[in-house]
């Protein structure tokens, strides 16, 4: 395949990669594009197609499968199909990008790198909104809060929704700069980081906070020697710099208020009621406000939009199944990028960071529900879908062909060659 035919290939992924910081509509649209191009390039290549390894596989189609009873089994709530199809699409991203990339590893880093990139255009942006303390694409609505700072949210509508991404951004930036040689072209890496910890720190969006937290913990873990130190550095010194600032240090004393968790208290207590009465269907997505109309417990409540936490909203969708499936689905994938981050090789940087970025997602998500927030999910299952691509073409330590350990691996030997990163 030339380098034109390629570029045809993998151009809506890269259009995709430019619109994820920036448009929902552009970067929604492109991964129906993307997913197209997967489903054509799967019945083309048939059983060269590079798919991901059998967990990851059935994991995923547990998750679908479940939903779709709590679909079929929702009456006498309503069957929201739409819903079904909002819930889990995205999600596909584990299966197209690796099909849709195949042999062709070097662009994998570019593709991040966009992102990267076009994530500082929109960090810049958030900057801007904090200071100006006006929102121009949303008819010039302030941004002040009840506590008077300006909490930032970029393109999108909110801190929380921006917050998400910038997590997933910084700990990708934070695994390149952490994993590779250190050369002055790194540089653009360090600026960005820094660029984006400022956006997130002006959006006070505080479980991305955690997350970031969490994830930096993760990479940690995973480096060795002097880098163990450089990473920890750039979590505690960044951290300890925020605490400079007398409105960072009212937004965490905020943590302590126990009256600003009874929203999210109530509303967990509430999923927790549902999934009982529910335990093995659910209610079906996009129910939960028919579960909240029987089993919603009395107190304060600020919105009744979610559970506040991504695991129970599993639980209201899909019932205990749908917990348990979600949770195959993590640890398959988990465990994939964790073989790749042992193999080594040049990539295995992108494993390392999408480790970091599934479990910082996966702690803030405890307070959150970013499984619902296209903005933040979108982007997650791409770079996760990335680095399973990367897993998959580790040829310079595994020689294999395609997926180490699948069917269709072949052994790199006399009689075999590895594929060319263009093949």
């Amino acid at each position: 395949m030339t380098d034109r035919e390629t570029i045809l290939r993998l151009l809506p992924l890269y259009i995709l990669a430019a619109a994820l910081p920036v448009s929902l509509s552009v970067a929604s649209t492109c991964t129906g594009l993307v997913l197209v191009a997967a489903i054509i390039v799967a019945v083309r290549e048939r059983s060269r197609a590079a798919w991901p390894p059998r967990a990851v596989l059935l994991a995923l189609t547990a998750l679908v499968a479940v939903y779709l009873v709590s679909v079929l089994a929702a009456p006498p709530a309503p069957r929201h199909w739409h819903k079904f199809g909002e819930e889990l699409w995205i999600k596909l991203m584990l299966v197209a990008i690796p099909v849709l990339v195949g042999g062709r590893v070097r662009h994998l880093p570019r593709l991040i790198g966009v992102t990267l990139v076009a994530g500082g255009v929109a960090s810049l942006f958030g900057i801007w909104q904090h200071f100006s303390g006006i929102d121009p694409l949303r008819g010039g609505r302030s941004l002040m809060t009840e506590w008077g700072h300006n909490s930032a949210a970029a393109f999108f509508g909110h801190h929380l929704s921006w917050g998400g991404q910038l997590l997933i951004l910084i700990l990708m930036l934070a695994a390149w700069l952490l994993f590779t040689s250190w050369r002055r072209a790194r540089l653009w890496l360090v600026l960005l980081l820094a660029l984006h910890g400022l956006a997130l720190a002006w959006s006070y969006a505080r479980s991305p906070l955690l997350g970031v937290a969490v994830g930096f913990v993760v990479l940690v873990l995973l480096l060795r020697g002097r880098r163990r130190l450089l990473g920890a550095a750039l979590l505690v010194v960044p951290a300890l710099a925020s605490l400079a600032l007398p409105e960072m240090r009212l937004h965490l004393e905020r943590l302590t208020w126990m009256h600003r968790h009874e929203t999210r208290l109530n509303l967990w207590e509430s999923s927790l009621e549902g999934i009982a009465a529910r335990p093995l269907t659910g209610w079906g997505p996009g129910n939960f406000d028919v579960m909240m109309a029987g089993h919603e417990v009395s107190g304060y409540y600020e919105v009744r939009a979610h559970s506040h936490n991504d695991l129970l909203m599993h639980g209201v969708n899909a019932g205990l199944p749908g917990i348990l499936a979600a949770v195959a689905l993590l640890v398959a994938v988990c465990w994939v990028l964790f073989r790749a981050w042992r193999r080594g090789g040049s990539r295995a940087w992108l494993a390392a960071g999408a480790l970091a970025v599934q479990a910082g997602i996966t702690m803030a998500g405890m307070f959150q529900v970013y499984q619902t927030d296209d903005e933040v999910e979108m982007l997650l299952y791409v770079v996760l879908g990335l680095a399973l691509a990367a897993a998959g073409n580790c040829q310079e330590t595994t020689g294999v062909r395609h997926w180490a350990g699948s069917r269709s691996a072949q052994p790199v030997g006399p009689e075999t060659t590895p594929l060319r990163e263009d093949e």
